[in-house]
């Protein structure tokens, strides 16, 4: 995994919805670390330990499971305690929001997805791990939010040829409508780290489900976040 940031809990759940807060999941918790893969990093090593592998997403997850239980593990021999919450868990908690406070990039405000400066779209992201109290103390703001906006400025060919045209009247929600998972293909048109795309049969990029509260390219809950603040 070659994405690691932290994120302090506090900081994070003062701008999400009260069901998405981390210490609605763990009322103790002050520090979140968060894991993820981006580009082809994760399908190389997958399939240099596997010998022969296939696109079995089941057997993906169980490699991606068995790294984020290995860092766990560590850390608990430390006697850092801590709560794991996986990707595809069922959880509210979004780990594409808890990316963007640990400034692996900014979920984009068009197509919903996690856009890294150097990996666009292509970015996975596995866990997230709830540490109660600071036990590596004070944690800045890594957030880049003020200064990364690559879809202003886009044409947005994710949206004019992928499965949701801009004007569809329907709040897409859940995995991409036209595969039935998360490798939509929304992504493959995105122009940020276009060169770290998924090579043909890997599909190894997860987000989860990118889209959830979204309404013609409005994001739900960012919009509701920000009138709660006022």
């Amino acid at each position: 995994m070659n994405l690691f940031g932290l994120v302090d809990a506090a900081r994070f759940d003062a701008c999400q919805p009260k069901e998405q807060r981390v210490r609605s999941l763990s009322p103790q918790c002050g520090t979140v670390i968060v894991l993820g893969c981006g580009g082809r990093a994760f399908w190389q090593q997958y399939a240099s330990r596997c010998g022969n592998p296939t696109c079995s997403d089941a057997a993906q997850r169980q490699f991606a499971r068995r790294g984020v239980r290995g860092v766990a593990a560590v850390l608990r021999a430390a006697e850092a305690p801590i709560r794991v919450v996986e990707s595809g868990c069922g959880r509210r908690l979004s780990l594409a929001r808890l990316a963007e406070a640990a400034g692996f990039g900014i979920v984009s405000p068009v197509s919903g997805f996690l856009l890294h400066p150097e990996f666009g779209p292509w970015v996975s992201l596995h866990a997230a791990l709830l540490f109660d109290g600071q036990p590596f103390g004070l944690i800045p703001d890594a957030s880049i939010t003020d200064r990364f906006h690559p879809c202003c400025t886009c044409a947005r060919p994710c949206v004019s040829n992928g499965p949701v045209a801009a004007g569809d009247a329907k709040p897409v929600s859940g995995p991409c409508p036209a595969h039935g998972d998360a490798s939509c293909g929304s992504r493959s048109f995105c122009p940020i780290g276009a060169e770290h795309r998924d090579h043909p049969g890997e599909a190894v990029h997860c987000q989860g489900a990118p889209a959830a509260g979204r309404w013609r390219g409005i994001d739900l809950s960012r919009l509701f976040a920000r009138f709660l603040r006022r």
